[in-house]
């Protein structure tokens, strides 16, 4: 158990370190946002207020969440590395902790591109209060990998089920993108940030269940 949080960065920096070989997962997330985010601005009618800016990033990010992770895993599993981390001797609790982290940095990776692009389109702003806007969000992105790398450990291996993955994955984080977004934007607006109490407990039992599920649901 002492070993657990090197195995982790150890896991979670090989993740990562395939990803910028490959180029399989990244690219992908954020053409997927941004693509989100060029139909927006063709339909035109945006609020450009902190809590638009807060809803049209987050949809932007479930889009690109949803890409990713599906993509990573699928390409992990149809290459047998997936299995190859299986084999060895350690937890796999452990396994998803590294694939969780390593996935929760792309996509903050991603936000940023998104927001960055957002700012252009549309001239998204979030008034002064920009670190608790990205706070909220940034919290909100945990929970979303969670259930994403979760899920995707599910459903990555079958080409038939892979459409299956936005079913599961939305419903489950609606409550911590509903919540997120309404803090981002309140603290855009200078004010407090109501629910992010409400925000960590989803992170903390979205986060305990992908650890303690994972081990029962990645040989599905």
């Amino acid at each position: 158990m002492m070993r657990a949080p090197a195995d982790i960065l150890v896991l979670a920096w090989k993740d990562l370190r395939l990803e910028g070989r490959a180029r399989a997962a990244l690219p992908t997330m954020v053409v997927g946002g941004v693509l989100f985010l060029v139909v927006l601005a063709m339909g035109g009618g945006v609020d450009r207020s902190g809590e638009g800016a807060a809803t049209i990033l987050w949809g932007a990010l479930l889009v690109a969440a949803v890409l990713g992770v599906e993509r990573g895993m699928a390409i992990e599993r149809e290459g047998g590395a997936l299995a190859g981390v299986l084999l060895t001797p350690v937890d796999r609790g452990v396994v998803f902790l590294a694939k969780f982290a390593a996935n929760l940095t792309l996509l903050a990776v991603t936000a940023l591109a998104v927001s960055a692009v957002g700012m252009v389109l549309f001239g998204l702003g979030i008034g002064g209060g920009t670190a608790g806007f990205a706070g909220a969000i940034g919290l909100g992105l945990v929970g979303v990998a969670a259930v994403g790398t979760l899920f995707a450990a599910v459903l990555g291996g079958g080409a038939g089920r892979r459409g299956l993955l936005v079913l599961l994955v939305l419903p489950l984080c609606a409550p911590v993108v509903v919540v997120s977004g309404r803090a981002a934007a309140a603290l855009a607006a200078g004010g407090g940030g109501p629910g992010l109490g409400v925000l960590v407990a989803f992170d903390v039992v979205y986060v305990v269940g992908g650890w303690l599920a994972f081990e029962h649901v990645v040989d599905l």
